[in-house]
């Protein structure tokens, strides 16, 4: 088939998520390897978004797709009623990179129909249905986890299911409950703690967020202590902490779990995108042994027809394999000093730069129209100086993710400090665009 042929064809008989069918103008992607991919257009393109924030290991690792033919040949399927020596190693090795008591796992598809079993399981564990959750988040597609989801992709979908609470983010996307780190800690939990009584405490099953805050911000927690505190605070009351760690896990703030930074073990994590590296599709939830043996005499009521599918662990252990023997965590660690180095320098240099944040190899710039770093694009949508923006990083070879005034930067692990310069080199020519919106341009 003729590149024409497959954009032709691909739009003709499929249809492409998140997108209006009329305006969509695809890549066509040919080949990939490293940090990068290949376009019919035959341009070759740096990576900076990791496709979907997955591709940890770059594309076509050599040895995560040697692993997945091997099964091929060994056991290609296997029902998620029947053990399998995949399904085994996989989970040592899981219960080995998870820290505390997260030592029993439930394989999924993928990062929604994780989230929809951790809804699950939490409702079940404590007989409770109020799920809280935050604004600025985002947990998946699906029914269940598109009212987990705070941010606008969640409007279609409603009237959805019932039992969920939405709560404002320690940073919200405008209001402030402080301005100092600290203070916005003790004001967030103290607003969550009568949101809670509120909602009647004895009503309320879990607490879910975003470890790392993903496209809605790339927001850490305010302060080292947060999480601690919410979770003694949530512990008191019989909540359950979930974290989403399906976009932050993994490896990419440079600890397995990005929750480690802050040293809280929650009671239920999910994980998803980096943990294949996006060689094939899977998502975990993760829980102490404390939670699993709720379900020794009472049936699990979940389960779909590929849970557990050979192809996509093995596709899981190899990476992991790889993120272990490469010692991939810690290059993201030292990656991120190159990668801060860099935005600093540019938001020196630049006036619409008006803040980034980056921990690990997951890091976000803010695009800004004035000295209050007031967004360019409005909430939900966008601006022109933001597409021509767009236009010429993919002039320049950069694909990453841009989002209303955000610009994602979730690269491969295996990324060198070379590409990262290519990259911060294209920011720096882009970033001239944007500033000629700011006040200090004609000055």
């Amino acid at each position: 088939m003729t590149a024409d042929q497959i954009a032709e064809d691909c739009q003709r008989h499929t249809l492409f998520t998140w997108s209006a069918q009329g305006r969509v103008q695809p890549l066509t992607m040919v080949s990939s390897r490293g940090a990068t991919f290949r376009c019919s257009n035959g341009k070759t393109y740096l990576d900076l978004v990791a496709q979907s924030m997955s591709a940890s290991l770059g594309h076509q690792h050599p040895e995560v797709v040697a692993a997945m033919k091997a099964q091929l040949d060994t056991l290609p399927y296997a029902a998620p009623a029947f053990a399998t020596e995949i399904r085994a190693r996989l989970g040592q090795r899981l219960a080995r990179l998870c820290p505390g008591n997260l030592d029993t796992f439930l394989f999924t598809l993928g990062g929604a129909d994780a989230n929809e079993n951790a809804i699950r399981i939490a409702r079940a564990v404590t007989g409770r249905h109020k799920i809280l959750s935050r604004y600025r988040s985002y947990h998946g597609a699906t029914a269940g986890a598109l009212q987990l989801t705070g941010d606008p992709r969640r409007w279609p979908g409603e009237p959805g299911p019932p039992g969920f609470v939405k709560v404002l983010d320690p940073k919200p996307y405008s209001f402030r409950f402080a301005e100092d780190p600290e203070a916005i800690t003790g004001a967030h939990l103290r607003y969550l703690e009568e949101v809670i009584d509120a909602e009647g405490a004895d009503q309320i099953a879990a607490f879910f967020m975003e470890t790392m805050t993903g496209i809605n911000g790339a927001e850490p927690p305010p302060t080292p202590d947060y999480l601690r505190r919410l979770k003694a605070m949530l512990d008191r009351r019989g909540i359950l902490l979930v974290l989403d760690e399906v976009l932050c896990g993994a490896g990419r703030t440079g600890r397995f779990l990005a929750a480690e930074h802050e040293g809280v073990v929650p009671d239920l994590v999910t994980l998803a995108k980096g943990i294949t590296g996006g060689h094939a599709p899977l998502g975990v939830v993760g829980m102490s042994r404390t939670i699993a043996d709720r379900f020794d005499q009472n049936p699990y009521p979940g389960g779909l027809t590929y849970n557990s599918h050979p192809m996509c662990l093995v596709a899981a252990d190899a990476t992991l394999k790889v993120l272990e023997e490469e010692d991939l965590m810690s290059r993201a660690r030292e990656l991120e000093t190159v990668l801060i180095k860099g935005l600093t320098e540019l938001k020196g240099r630049h006036p619409s730069l008006a803040s980034f944040r980056c921990r690990g190899l997951l890091a976000m710039m803010d695009l800004g129209r004035d000295g209050k770093g007031t967004p360019i694009a409005p909430f939900n949508g966008t601006h022109p100086l933001m597409e021509r923006f767009k236009s010429l990083l993919l002039e320049r070879g950069i694909y990453t993710a841009i989002r209303w005034s955000h610009v994602m930067i979730t690269p491969p692990l295996v990324i060198s400090e070379e590409e990262i310069a290519t990259a911060l080199a294209a920011f720096d020519e882009a970033l001239k665009i944007t500033d000629e919106m700011h006040p200090s341009h004609s000055t």
